[in-house]
C-alpha cells in the first residue's frame, strides 16, 4: 500500500488569517473567567489550518507567540500573577504547549487517519509532563478542564483522568483539517471521532444515572473567616513587613492581634457543630498562631471536637523562628479531641508562597463515617495527589484552600475533575474563592462565594463512599500510551529522513557508476 503523499505547505500569507482566528479563540480556551467552552474545540482547528500550511519553524514560533499572548491573557484574567516566577513559567509552558504543532507538522507523511491521532496524542503528553514535572501541576494549560460544565462528557476522567476530555477536545482539529483538505480517509475520521464522543457522553449518562450517592453520606460544614476579620488582624501588625519580623515582636502583641479571629472560628466550629455537622474544616490558613501559642489554639478546638462528638479539620499558618519562618498546615482532631493527621502543604504557589515544598505524606484515615484524607488549596491542582488519595479509599477530601478573585472560579471547577477522577466527595473551603461541596460525580452540592456572601459557610450531606474509579486504580495509563503515540510518530519522521539519504546516495552512487 502506497503511503499517501505529504500535502504541500500552501503560502504563509494565505494563512496567516487562520493563525490570528486561532489566536483570538485562545484567549478564550485557557480556562479562565471569561472561558468559551466552545472555543477550546474551535482553536486547534484554526492553528492547525496555519501550521500545516506554514514553513516548520516559522509556523512553530507563530504558534509559541499564540501560546504566549493566551498565557499572557490568563496571568491578566488571574490577578496577582504578573511576577516573574510566573510570567517565567508562561513562557516555558507557551513551548511546551507548541510542541504538539510541531509534531503533527512534521508526520505529515503519515496515513492520514492515523495522523489524526497524533496531535491529541502529543497535546495530552504535553499537558501529562507539565502536570508531572512542572511546579505549576494542571493549574495551566489544560484543554479538558475547558469543559468542566459538561457534565456527561467529563465523566470519562474517572476512567482515564481529565487527559481523555483533552485527547476528545484536540482530536477534533486534525479531523476537521482533514475534511477541510478533502484528502482520503476523511470519512474514516469522521466516523472515529463522533463515534468516541457519543460514546464518551453516553458512557458519562449512563455513569450520573446509575450511580448511587445517597447511600453512606455524612454531614459536612466549611467555615472560613471574614474579610473583616483577616483585614484586622493583618492591619494590626502591617508594620511588620516580613515573617521574620513575627518571630521577634512581643509575644503578647502578636497572640493579641490573632486572638480575635481564632476565637470566631472557634465559635463558628462549634455552631456548626451544634447544627448536626459531623465533619467540619476550616478554610486555608483561617487559624493563625505563632508556634509557642500553636497547641493552645489546637486545644481550644479540641474542647469543641470532643463536646459535639465531630471531626475537625483546623487549617492553619504557624510561624515558627526557623526559615522560611511559616508552616502551612491542617490539623485533623478526632471526637475524642485527639490530633489524627498534621499535614503540611507540599506544593506552595510558586513565586506567591515563601513556604518551603514539603514531601509529607498526604494523610488518609478510616473513620466511622468513612475514609477521610486531606490536601491543602494548590496540591489539589497536582492529579497524581489526588489520584493517589482516591486509590487509598478516600470517600472524603477536605482541601482547604485560600484563593483570591482571579482565580476564584477556575480553581473550585478543577477541584471537580479531582473529585471525579479519584472517586470520592470533595469539601473546596476557599477562603477568598469559591467554597464548594462537591460529590463523586463532579455535581456542586452547596457553594459559597466569599466575595458576596457576609460569611462564608458551606453545608451539606455528601457520600464517603469511594466509587473505585479505573482511573484511581490504573493511574496515568492513557497519558503514557499518548507519548509513546506521539515518540514513535517523531521516529517515524527521523526513518523517512534516513530512507531519504539513503536513496539519494543510492541514486548518486548509479550515476557515477554510469
Amino acid at each position: 500500500m502506497r503511503t499517501p503523499p505529504e500535502v504541500r505547505p500552501r503560502s504563509t500569507e494565505r494563512s496567516f488569517v487562520w493563525l490570528v482566528a486561532g489566536g483570538l479563540l485562545s484567549l478564550f480556551a485557557v480556562h479562565g473567567k471569561w472561558d468559551i467552552a466552545v472555543a477550546a474545540w474551535i482553536v486547534p482547528v484554526f492553528l492547525l489550518r496555519y501550521s500545516r500550511g506554514a514553513g516548520v519553524l516559522r509556523g512553530f514560533l507563530a504558534i509559541v507567540g499564540v501560546q504566549l499572548l493566551a498565557g499572557a491573557f490568563w496571568l491578566y484574567q488571574a490577578d496577582s500573577l504578573l511576577n516573574s516566577v510566573a510570567l517565567g513559567g508562561i513562557g516555558a509552558l507557551s513551548v511546551a504547549l507548541g510542541l504538539p504543532f510541531l509534531v503533527d507538522r512534521l508526520t505529515g507523511h503519515l496515513h492520514p487517519v492515523f495522523r489524526t491521532l497524533v496531535f491529541p496524542s502529543a497535546r495530552v503528553a504535553v499537558e501529562f509532563g507539565i502536570a508531572a514535572l512542572s511546579p505549576f501541576g494542571a493549574i495551566y494549560g489544560s484543554l479538558g478542564t475547558t469543559q468542566y460544565d459538561f457534565d456527561t462528557l467529563i465523566q470519562i476522567s474517572s476512567v482515564f483522568g481529565a487527559y481523555a476530555v483533552s485527547f476528545l477536545v484536540a482530536w477534533v482539529g486534525p479531523v476537521a483539517n482533514l475534511v477541510w483538505e478533502r484528502r482520503s480517509g476523511a470519512k474514516v475520521a469522521v466516523v472515529l471521532v463522533l463515534s468516541a464522543l457519543v460514546g464518551t457522553v453516553g458512557f458519562g449518562v449512563v455513569r450520573m444515572v446509575t450511580t448511587r450517592t445517597d447511600v453512606q453520606t455524612v454531614r459536612v460544614a466549611g467555615v472560613s473567616p471574614t474579610a473583616g476579620e483577616v483585614k484586622a488582624w493583618t492591619k494590626s501588625l502591617e508594620d511588620l513587613p516580613e515573617l521574620r519580623d513575627f518571630t521577634t515582636a512581643p509575644a503578647q502583641r502578636m497572640r493579641d492581634a490573632f486572638s480575635s479571629v481564632n476565637a470566631r472560628m472557634v465559635a463558628r466550629t462549634e455552631r456548626e457543630a451544634q447544627a448536626g455537622a459531623e465533619v467540619i474544616t476550616w478554610s486555608e490558613s483561617a487559624g493563625q498562631a505563632m508556634a509557642r501559642d500553636k497547641q493552645a489554639l489546637i486545644d481550644s478546638v479540641a474542647v469543641v471536637a470532643r463536646r459535639y462528638g465531630v471531626y475537625v479539620n483546623v487549617a492553619m499558618s504557624v510561624y515558627t523562628d526557623e526559615a522560611p519562618h511559616l508552616l502551612n498546615q491542617a490539623i485533623l482532631l478526632t471526637p475524642q479531641g485527639h490530633v489524627a493527621w498534621t499535614y503540611d502543604k507540599g506544593h506552595p504557589v510558586p513565586g506567591l508562597e515563601p513556604e518551603t515544598p514539603t514531601d509529607s505524606p498526604v494523610p488518609v484515615i478510616g473513620t466511622p463515617h468513612g475514609v477521610l484524607a486531606a490536601l491543602i488549596c494548590f496540591d489539589a491542582d497536582f492529579p497524581d495527589l489526588t489520584r493517589a488519595v482516591g486509590g487509598r479509599g478516600a470517600g472524603l477530601v477536605l482541601v482547604p484552600a485560600n484563593n483570591w478573585e482571579g482565580i476564584a472560579r477556575l480553581h473550585a471547577e478543577k477541584a471537580r475533575f479531582r473529585a471525579i477522577e479519584g472517586g470520592f466527595s470533595l469539601v473546596h473551603q476557599a477562603s477568598k474563592g469559591i467554597a464548594e461541596v462537591v460529590d463523586p460525580l463532579g455535581r456542586v452540592v452547596a457553594s459559597a462565594d466569599f466575595f458576596v456572601a457576609d460569611r462564608q459557610v458551606v453545608r451539606a450531606e455528601v457520600t464517603t463512599r469511594n466509587l473505585n474509579t479505573v482511573y484511581a486504580r490504573i493511574g496515568d495509563v492513557f497519558a503514557w500510551v499518548c507519548a509513546v503515540v506521539a515518540v514513535l510518530a517523531l521516529c517515524s519522521v527521523g526513518r523517512r529522513q534516513q530512507v531519504k539519504k539513503s536513496r539519494s546516495a543510492l541514486l548518486t552512487e548509479s550515476g557515477s557508476s554510469r
